[in-house]
């Protein structure tokens, strides 16, 4: 490996895109498994890299770590992983002394997804002097959103935690990437001013259009949470039976399902209102009298 690497060193830079072919495959024994993979790729003599200019993935490829699956322990200390929050709270940047006895840099931070699970999340050394100098700085972003790629799930005083690690890690704050942006524009619809609790819709006082935000957590069975509304003014419309004359052209009539609007102001063709069917009926009794001959036809499309 020593020959080979010579040779092919110099195509490894940051953020290039590599054509690799001919490797190899081997088991990966590595302490820190950054890929979560059992195997790793191996360089031969045969081995060809060459600068790729047609990649249409994304640029950094994210898995993030759900905030409760951390704090109900459910991973391993120095799992790797990706992480992505609104640093609420940044405490005071400390000097440490690390295991090989060089000095460094530690910075605790108070992180909060959008369902407002809190974890401590530890930063080192330039990521530590990076977020606690912009989180400090007069024009900073009202939410200070941070991304760290390849970090560890760490414990500290007893409870699992994020930290960066000390040599993989890479940190994203504010930054102009398609993640950050998404998780800004969600941040900023939870903390908007017109966002209230399901509780206050009773103190409504005029009609208004509502998006409600929840988790489904269970459907009662035994009760109906849903109704039949009319495509066009979204009343409750009801099911009901007419008799109307078969299109094959006998006298013999078949019963029909219609629905009514349950607005009186309802006027659209594929939903009849309630004045509407009366007229019906009385005409279609009238018809009927006269020369045994109606035909009514009741199209209609449900949103449920």
């Amino acid at each position: 490996m020593h020959r080979i690497l010579p040779r092919l060193q110099d195509h490894f830079k940051l953020n290039e895109c590599l054509l690799i072919t001919r490797p190899s495959l081997a088991p990966n024994n590595s302490t820190y498994n950054y890929t979560k993979n059992n195997q790793k790729l191996t360089f031969s003599f045969f081995t060809q890299i060459q600068k790729s200019q047609d990649w249409n993935g994304p640029k950094y490829n994210f898995s993030f770590v759900n905030f409760k699956d951390v704090v109900q322990n459910r991973l391993e200390v120095n799992t790797t992983v990706d992480f992505i929050r609104y640093v609420e709270v940044c405490f005071s940047l400390e000097d440490t002394t690390k295991k090989d006895g060089t000095k460094g840099k530690r910075l605790n931070v108070k992180l909060k997804d959008l369902e407002n699970q809190q974890i401590i999340g530890t930063l080192w050394d330039e990521f530590a002097i990076r977020m606690h100098a912009y989180f400090n700085a007069e024009n900073r972003e009202k939410y200070v959103v941070m991304v760290v790629h390849f970090g560890v799930v760490n414990l500290y005083k007893g409870k699992c935690g994020l930290s960066t690690s000390f040599d993989i890690s890479r940190i994203f704050i504010d930054t102009d990437i398609d993640e950050i942006t998404t998780f800004t524009q969600r941040m900023n619809f939870m903390n908007n001013s017109d966002l209230l609790p399901t509780v206050y819709l009773g103190n409504i006082s005029e009609p208004k259009k509502v998006m409600l935000v929840g988790t489904v957590i269970a459907i009662c069975s035994d009760k109906i949470w849903y109704y039949n509304a009319c495509n066009h003014c979204k009343s409750g419309v009801e099911e009901t039976f007419v008799t109307a004359v078969k299109e094959d052209g006998s006298v013999d009539v078949e019963h029909k399902t219609a629905f009514i609007c349950s607005n009186k102001d309802c006027q659209v063709g594929l939903f009849m209102s309630r004045a509407e069917l009366s007229q019906a009926k009385l005409g279609l009794g009238s018809i009927i009298n006269r020369a045994g001959l109606a035909r009514l036809v009741f199209e209609t499309e449900l949103k449920i």
